[in-house]
This record gives C-alpha cells, structure tokens and sequence, in this order.
C-alpha cells in the first residue's frame, strides 16, 4: 500500500514485505523496517495485517472529498492569480513607474504564478495518484475471492501484463489498474464456463 487513510498511523501501515535469506523485511509507509525470522505462518499473519489495513482504507477512503481537494487547490491557484493580476493592473493605474520598472514586475509576477501553478499541479497529480491505486486496491479487494477460487483456471492471467508475481495484497503496487480490470474481466468469462458445467 502506497498511501495512508485518515486515523492511520505511517509507522503501522504495512507498505511491502520481502522475503530474502530466511528473514522476513516488513516496510513500513514511514519507510522503517523490521526484519524477523522467516516462518509461513508470520507470513500469513503479515498478509492478513496487510488486507486488514486495505479493506480499512477503501472503507474510509472517499472519493469525493480527494476530487475536492483537488478541486481546491485549483481554485486556490486560479484565486490568487486574478488577484495578482487585477493588484498589479490597478498598481499600474496609480503609480506612475518606468516601462523597465513594469516589465521586472511583469516578469517576477509570471515566475510567482508559475511556481504557483508547479505546486498546484503537485498536488493535483498527487490526488490523481491516490484515486488510481485506490480504485486497483478497491477492484482487487472485490475480486481476490474469486481470484483464490479460480487460480487453477485457464486464461485467468490471459492479457495480464504483469505476471511476474503472484497477485496477493503484497504484490499488488507491481500491478496496474489495467491489469486488475482485465482479471475482473477474465473472471467474469471464468464464472460463466463454470456455471454452464452444471
């Protein structure tokens, strides 16, 4: 899991795991590690930690509050550059100032509004950021049973692009909202032939 939900603490939220020279490495959104000794059963314990947090996060996760906070910052930015722009007009109207004087101003204005606008944009691709893995993990989390049922059926993986890993919770940030949209499509064909074996 690549982001934190409201109430969560960064040092408990589980980001990956990797098993390397029979220890476990948990790494944490804080980016702190913790490394213990392999055994399956931790394994399973940090696994089921993992989808705990998942399943809180996409229950507390609203889609509409990131959309206004993106809404915010744009409205933000578009705010204070009218502001800048009718301050600086009407500035011209009452002073009377060299046309050297106006253009360093002029040009100090368009870097302002442009690192403005950098940090606004920022943010904006921050909240798109969130929205995208928080669709992956809310499609996955509505098909990781069937996922577990049908593992053993032809074509499940058919047009997977990343199938380097076996998809579970922790292996999840190595696939794409595309990748977790075709498995749902696959599935779907999947309960179908099942169904009409019976």
């Amino acid at each position: 899991m690549k982001y934190d939900y409201d109430g969560a603490n960064k040092s408990e939220i589980i980001k990956k795991y990797e098993v390397k020279n029979n220890k476990i490495i948990v790494t944490y959104l804080d980016k702190k590690t913790n490394v213990m000794d392999y055994d399956k059963e931790l394994e399973n314990e940090i696994k089921d930690k993992m989808l705990e947090q998942a399943i809180e996060r996409d229950n507390k996760y609203d889609s509409k509050l990131n959309y206004e906070k993106r809404s915010k910052y744009f409205n933000y930015y578009f705010a204070l550059f009218g502001i800048t722009i009718l301050g600086f007009i009407n500035w011209l109207k009452t002073s009377e100032v060299s046309s050297k004087t106006i253009n360093t101003i002029a040009d100090l204005l368009l870097i302002y509004n442009f690192t403005l606008l950098r940090y606004v944009n920022s943010i904006v691709k921050k909240c798109d950021k969130l929205e995208i893995d928080y669709e992956k993990y809310n499609r996955y989390l509505s098909i990781r049973k069937d996922l577990i049922r049908f593992i053993n059926e032809k074509g499940l993986f058919d047009g997977i692009k990343t199938n380097k890993d076996i998809l579970n919770i922790n292996s999840l940030d190595s696939y794409s909202t595309e990748d977790i949209k075709k498995l749902e499509e696959n599935i779907d064909v999947i309960r179908k032939k099942v169904l009409e074996r019976f």
